[in-house]
């Protein structure tokens, strides 16, 4: 069962978070061939002011920033499906 833990600066947004979780499962079935019915997401919501970049908090809401953990079975995907699929989530 892949599980994705998705961190997101901003404030709480259920739908921004239903959204992501959609797609997070649709592409990790297109692209790596998993069973959505199968697939764990977890959508958490970081406080801007506890999350850095070049050492300043992404404060002011112009900009979010993403961290997206996928967990999924050893040596069950190659080296070019994991490719498209980092490709895919940051565009």
């Amino acid at each position: 069962m892949p599980y994705l833990h998705i961190q997101i600066s901003g404030d709480a947004d259920r739908g921004l978070a239903a959204r992501v979780a959609e797609q997070a499962v649709e592409l990790t079935a297109q692209l790596l061939g998993k069973d959505p019915a199968a697939t764990a997401v977890v959508v958490d919501f970081i406080d801007p002011s506890l999350w850095f970049i070049t050492g300043e908090a992404l404060t002011g809401g112009a900009r979010r920033s993403y961290h997206w953990v996928v967990t999924i079975t050893d040596e069950t995907n190659t080296r070019r499906e994991k490719a498209a699929y980092l490709q895919a989530v940051h565009a």
